[in-house]
């Protein structure tokens, strides 16, 4: 039997985002004897003395971060369809840049209460650019092809820019729109992601449907069965919006699962959804 000086439960939970590649976790606090902490490894990490430095190691773990990468942490509370792909957008939505030497109760009280449903932390990869690039001048496409290859969260503008291709950004929206499946290809830091986020503010923009954007590439079960795939599949959904793609969870999930999310919606009158 356990003691009740032994029960750990959670005190809260702020939900991040990487900004890079979209993934959404969650940072939880928990609370023991009285006593509000953060977990780092085996260590415990009063909430009062948290640094954002140590947040940074926290989340560098949860986020599935490279060892290699430094992050740049910013304070939001925002629905995670507002947010952009740039430091600049996320200023401008009225995000606080988390300084590593200040305590994290500087940007969240104790008795702060995250909004459901929305992002709070947002991770940015800090780039790496210490210098200018020497290119030859005198070839033309060289330079063009360098800088149209940036994606737009980090551009350099004495060696790169992004040109957002918007007819091919209409054309795949409408594609999308309609039902069409597509399929983005190039090669890494082509611009890839950056268009997918372009679509995305399009069909923000465009359709009369309620949409939500998944990323596939993080959280989801592909090699233990179907039934663990569509598991994590409704998971990931529900991680999106609660109220609309809600499950038990102690039940099985299947592709009839999801299939159900779409065409029998919880909310009545609620709009049609686009993933």
């Amino acid at each position: 039997m356990y003691s009740e000086k032994n029960i750990i439960e959670m005190a809260e939970s702020y939900t991040c985002l990487r900004l890079d590649n979209r993934y959404v976790f969650q940072v939880e606090v928990y609370k023991k004897d009285n006593k509000i902490f953060f977990e780092l490894g085996d260590k415990e990490i009063q909430f009062e003395k948290l640094k954002v430095g140590q947040l940074v190691e926290i989340i560098s773990r949860k986020g599935k971060f490279e060892d290699s990468d430094r992050l740049n942490l910013w304070k939001v509370d925002v629905s995670k369809s507002r947010i952009g792909s740039t430091e600049d957008e996320i200023r401008e939505l009225g995000g606080v840049s988390m300084e590593p030497e200040c305590n994290f109760k500087k940007y969240f009280e104790a008795d702060y209460g995250p909004t459901e449903n929305n992002i709070h932390i947002i991770a940015v990869i800090q780039t790496t650019y210490t210098g200018k690039r020497n290119l030859d001048d005198s070839d033309d496409r060289k330079r063009k092809r360098h800088r149209t290859f940036a994606p737009s969260n980090r551009v350099h503008d004495d060696i790169n820019y992004f040109i957002e291709p918007k007819e091919a950004v209409e054309r795949l929206g409408n594609f999308l729109r309609d039902g069409k499946f597509c399929l983005l290809c190039g090669h890494r830091q082509s611009g890839k992601t950056t268009t997918a986020y372009a679509i995305e503010e399009w069909l923000l923009t465009n359709c009369d449907k309620d949409v939500y954007v998944m990323n596939l590439n993080n959280g989801i079960v592909i090699n233990d069965g179907p039934e663990k795939f569509w598991w994590s599949i409704c998971c990931q959904l529900e991680s999106l919006d609660k109220n609309r793609f809600s499950f038990d969870k102690r039940e099985e999930a299947s592709s009839l699962t999801f299939v159900g999310f779409f065409s029998n919606p919880i909310i009545p009158m609620q709009r049609n959804a686009f993933l």
